[in-house]
């Protein structure tokens, strides 16, 4: 709409190689953007994921916070956010907790042509012990009316994951995506 703005995001990977289970990551997540200006804007964000390769079974995100448009213009946008989060985090080894934190995100978006864009999307929320930087770097071409096919590659980085477990996690991805 006018002045309000919805974004649900859901995510399932999962991979068997060799009957060997090596990724199992569910993410869910939704943002409520409010319009203040033509480049100001508030936000809301609740977002829940489950990833055992990365040391949880389950981790909450809030977070409150600005939004600013950079660059606001038919073919490219770049907006940076900021603001505090509360993440509640359930630990496999070890206890559950809940910190505070602080979070800065940036989205980029380049129409290259009517039927071409590139998208990155940078988040970074940091907590005392504890950091998580993820990047989602994507190609969307749009197939026929509101179905495109999209080429993407995520990272995602954990400053202190549990003894064993891998800082850095990426996936590339072909996906279909029907816009509504």
């Amino acid at each position: 709409g006018l002045w309000w703005k919805h974004s649900l995001n859901a995510t399932v990977d999962y991979q068997r190689d060799k009957g060997v289970e090596d990724k199992d990551r569910y993410f869910a997540g939704w943002e409520s953007d409010f319009n203040v200006t033509k480049r100001l804007y508030t936000l809301g964000l609740l977002s829940w994921e489950d990833d055992r390769f990365a040391g949880f079974t389950s981790r909450l995100s809030e977070s409150l916070g600005l939004g600013y448009f950079l660059i606001k213009s038919p073919r490219m946008t770049l907006s940076l956010e900021g603001g505090p989060a509360l993440r509640q985090t359930d630990y496999i080894v070890g206890d559950s907790e809940a910190k505070f934190a602080g979070r800065a995100a940036a989205h980029y978006l380049w129409t290259i042509m009517p039927n071409l864009i590139f998208a990155e999307d940078v988040s970074f929320y940091g907590q005392s012990q504890d950091s998580t930087v993820t990047s989602d770097t994507g190609l969307t071409v749009n197939l026929i009316g509101a179905l495109s096919a999209r080429l993407s590659y995520h990272v995602q980085y954990e400053s202190n994951p549990a003894d064993a477990l891998e800082n850095t996690d990426t996936t590339s991805r072909v996906t279909l995506v029907y816009s509504f």
